[in-house]
């Protein structure tokens, strides 16, 4: 009879700004995370300034999260997100599924 394990859990706090001048941190530290992991939560809880740059990444990081079969989560998304997302059109991955073609 084998044994599962659970899953190893990693969860990746996000700096109080989120933007072109953080992502290059923010990605090395979601890369280095998503190495040994098989769910991922990024924690929004401290952040306070995002912008479409962050966004941007955001889909990377989905997008590389899904290739490695890795669960992302986004735990406490900041209104700033959700309403940049919809000023410009564009869902917060993790939040509403991205159309399939």
């Amino acid at each position: 009879m084998s044994s599962t394990q659970p899953a190893t859990t990693e969860t990746l706090s996000l700096p109080e700004e989120c933007s072109i001048y953080s992502i290059r941190s923010i990605h090395q530290q979601f890369t280095e995370s998503l190495g040994s992991a098989e769910e991922l939560t990024l924690d929004f809880s401290n952040v306070e300034k995002v912008d479409a740059c962050f966004l941007q990444l955001l889909y990377s990081l989905n997008n590389t999260a899904m290739l490695k079969g890795v669960d992302l989560t986004l735990e406490g998304v900041p209104d700033d997100l959700i309403n940049l997302s919809e000023r410009i059109h564009v869902p917060v991955p993790s939040l509403q599924p991205l159309a399939e073609e």
